[in-house]
């Protein structure tokens, strides 16, 4: 596997570990428990920050060049950045709707589980099609000058 996609796999694997906090932290809210917004807000000030500066537009270099090697792969690959555009929307709707709650706003627990929900969905689906599909099939269509 070349540097990159390491990279970009390691970086999967720490969402799915933040990905995993948030769902236990929204666990506790639709049992009615108190779910540690801080911890959640943290999560996502991360997730909208990290990925969108950094992973994802390494991801869009990977899938530029796979797409000019693989024109089959566009369709997929331009999907996949459509959905960095929707996840970079939504998770910065669940960190402002989080941010208010902490701040003493009266936000809805059932807008904020909406927002987790249609976030988490997106992330989950989001990577594993990468890690899936496009991921494997950029490893095998690049060679190391590719990289």
């Amino acid at each position: 596997m070349s540097a990159l996609l390491e990279i970009l796999h390691q970086d999967h694997k720490n969402y799915a570990v933040l990905l995993k906090l948030l769902r236990t932290e929204t666990t506790k809210l639709k049992q009615g428990d108190e779910p540690d917004f801080v911890r959640m807000y943290d999560i996502m000030n991360y997730m909208v920050s990290y990925p969108d500066a950094y992973h994802h537009p390494h991801e869009e270099l990977v899938f530029d060049v796979l797409d000019a090697l693989e024109p089959g792969c566009s369709d997929g690959t331009r999907t996949l950045v459509g959905e960095h555009r929707q996840l970079a929307q939504a998770g910065q709707l669940l960190k402002d709707a989080l941010n208010a709650t902490i701040n003493g706003a009266i936000i809805p627990m059932d807008k904020i589980l909406g927002n987790v929900e249609t976030y988490l969905e997106l992330f989950w689906k989001h990577m594993n099609l990468e890690e899936g599909t496009v991921f494997p099939k950029a490893q095998s269509v690049l060679d190391d000058s590719g990289w």
